[in-house]
């Protein structure tokens, strides 16, 4: 029989190593943007590029580790001075420093929306036009509806026009600083919540993807929004506040409803209850009112396509085509239009039924060449985080050039200057680490991680917890940590 505490020491177990965990991650992340970038550079991928990438990791690490002093002292000093500015004049300067260089980018690069972007907005003008959702072409279930939907309650105020996706990112641009300054401050102190307002606001992946029509933008504000209504659901030897934790679900079911592969987002949430101390009734309630918010938000959408499909389809179809495009022979990581079968001449649900079948026994087939596909799309998880210049720039407005190079440069160094600051935090803020909140933050990224290890991966799919990295680098701010 297992007792309360066999699962107490179970969860600690669990959760033991999860800084571990993060750091390695870091690691791999700083030896996969030059290893991504020299492959880009030299249009192959070569062995002589991979060890100088493996060299440059190494030195960067040993580096950053005999200086963890001088520079944590470095962004201590600099919060510090943030700290002093009253903080609601400091998220105002924030919001209007972020606005405007957004604007300035929108304005000098007015790229048109092309791929997803264009479908999500296809899909919003015709609900919009017509109250229908998707076709026989699109697919009615094919397309994740929580984006469509957002613009579409955006084009129900501004009509279909080319500037409100600008105008509704400037806005989700202004909750995730705010958002995120609150989270750093629950988790740290003023300082680091300074600090992390700022990576947020001048964080150039988010700035250069200002004018698109993309998902990213909107889960990167709503998913550390529903973390901080899961901490504020509960108060320290309190009864918990059964309305927020319900609010958390229902937030989490439009997540899921925005991209299907946060459907299993809400086990951490419970996995970080659980390893709590308190009351086991305490977890069962918040547990339940969570899942229970979270169906409610979904099941409407459910119950509509199965009176369209004829089928169970919780959120979207095109799960079975997306892993199996990710694994087959074909594959190489990144998205790729078809694998070897095309599945043509089947309905939608029956099309994603044999896909998926297909990518599965590919994988039990070939477990080798699943397991280095996989660590391939790790490094295209971490490798690059230039998808707004890529975007924008280049498919956009076919600007290929010095520009666009320098530009991709820029938002790159960014990125592995990042990962220097989230390495050190994790080694060097050890009571930061140790928190279970910290922890929640840290699995929620490496859960992305692991999804996309699995699925298609690429710069795109880690900006959803862009907010996340700002708050665990914030916290280098942070003396006490």
């Amino acid at each position: 029989m297992v007792t309360w505490n066999g699962w107490q020491q179970t969860r600690n177990r669990l959760s033991l190593h999860t800084p571990t965990l993060f750091a390695c991650v870091a690691l791999i992340a700083l030896f996969s943007v030059p290893d991504l970038n020299w492959e880009l550079a030299v249009r192959r991928w070569n062995e002589a590029g991979a060890a100088i990438s493996l060299l440059a990791a190494m030195a960067i690490t040993w580096a950053a580790y005999r200086l963890r002093a001088r520079i944590s002292g470095c962004v201590e000093c600099f919060g510090a001075r943030l700290a002093n500015i009253p903080a609601h004049r400091w998220l105002l300067l924030c919001v209007i420093a972020g606005v405007l260089i957004r604007l300035v980018w929108a304005v000098t690069f007015p790229a048109p929306q092309t791929s997803d972007s264009a479908t999500y907005c296809h899909l919003a003008e015709k609900l919009l036009r017509e109250r229908a959702y998707g076709g026989s072409t699109a697919g009615y279930a094919f397309w994740p509806p929580g984006y469509p939907f957002f613009l579409y309650v955006a084009f129900l105020g501004f009509d279909a026009r080319p500037w409100v996706p600008l105008v509704m990112n400037l806005l989700l641009f202004a909750g995730t600083v705010s958002v995120i300054y609150q989270l750093t401050l629950r988790l740290t102190g003023k300082a680091a919540a300074c600090v992390a307002a700022l990576v947020v606001t001048f964080w150039p992946t988010y700035v250069t993807s200002s004018g698109l029509a993309s998902k990213e933008v909107l889960l990167a504000c709503l998913i550390p929004t529903v973390i901080l209504i899961w901490f504020w659901s509960t108060t320290e030897g309190q009864r918990p506040h059964g309305w927020l934790a319900f609010l958390a679900g229902a937030v989490l079911g439009y997540i899921a409803l925005v991209q299907p592969s946060f459907l299993l987002l809400p086990v951490l949430l419970i996995f970080y209850e659980w390893r709590k101390a308190g009351p086991r009734r305490w977890w069962g309630l918040k547990s339940g009112l969570l899942v229970l918010g979270m169906f409610c938000a979904i099941g409407p959408w459910t119950y509509r396509n199965w009176k369209v499909l004829h089928a169970f389809v919780p959120v979207s179809t095109n799960g079975g085509g997306v892993f199996y495009r990710s694994n087959n022979p074909l594959a190489t990581g990144g998205y790729m239009p078809q694998g070897v079968y095309s599945f043509e001449g089947v309905d939608e649900v029956q099309a994603g039924r044999l896909a998926f079948q297909q990518g599965e026994r590919w994988v039990v087939a070939h477990p080798g060449l699943f397991v280095r596909l996989a660590v391939r799309k790790e490094i295209l998880f971490l490798g690059d985080d230039a998808e707004g210049v890529y975007e924008t720039l280049k498919r956009g407005l076919g600007i290929s050039g010095l520009r666009y190079i320098i530009l991709k440069g820029v938002c790159n160094a960014f990125w592995w200057g990042l990962w220097i600051l989230l390495l050190l935090t994790a080694l060097v803020r050890r009571r930061f680490s140790e928190r279970s909140e910290t922890k929640l933050l840290m699995l929620t990224f490496l859960y992305l991680f692991v999804v996309h290890s699995v699925f298609e991966s690429g710069a795109r799919y880690h900006e959803p917890v862009l907010g996340i990295l700002a708050v665990v680098a914030g916290a280098l701010a942070d003396p006490h940590g």
